[in-house]
């Protein structure tokens, strides 16, 4: 039983940085897609500049 505590508390602890982790990743994508939907808005479609910032 003394061993189950520590391992448990070890075991959540390894899921909240994973967790964190994913967040990061998450931001990370939603700004992503977020810049360049205002880019494509803010230019015009065809402007080969910022084709090239979306792609």
């Amino acid at each position: 039983m003394d061993n189950y505590i520590p391992n448990r508390v070890v075991l959540i602890t390894n899921k909240l940085q994973v967790e964190m982790n994913a967040g990061h990743y998450f931001e990370k994508i939603f700004f992503t897609i977020v810049l360049s939907v205002l880019l494509q808005s803010a230019c015009p479609k065809r402007t080969l500049p910022c084709g090239a910032l979306v792609a």
